[in-house]
């Protein structure tokens, strides 16, 4: 029991500071990393369906961040103390 509080406090913590869309992506990212550590850790070769899978969930949160972080062309940069 006690080795699932401090990652769902930390999650739960994190989540009041960033956007829902945000979280549920992060939140789906347990998807794809379960299998990848059980790969590295343990050896387990994952199946097929499984890695399309993860990939997608992937692809998404990439398409997600780099919308995200990409500049939009009709704003204009906001200055320090300047309204």
């Amino acid at each position: 029991m006690t080795h699932d509080r401090l990652p769902s406090t930390a999650y739960s913590t994190g989540v009041l500071r960033i956007r829902a869309a945000e979280a549920a992506l992060i939140g789906a990212l347990e998807v794809p990393l379960a299998p990848l550590w059980g790969w590295l850790i343990l050896a387990e070769i994952p199946r097929m369906p499984t890695i399309a899978g993860g990939a997608v969930v992937l692809a998404t949160l990439a398409w997600y961040l780099g919308r995200e972080t990409a500049p939009r062309p009709d704003s204009t940069p906001i200055r320090a103390g300047v309204l």
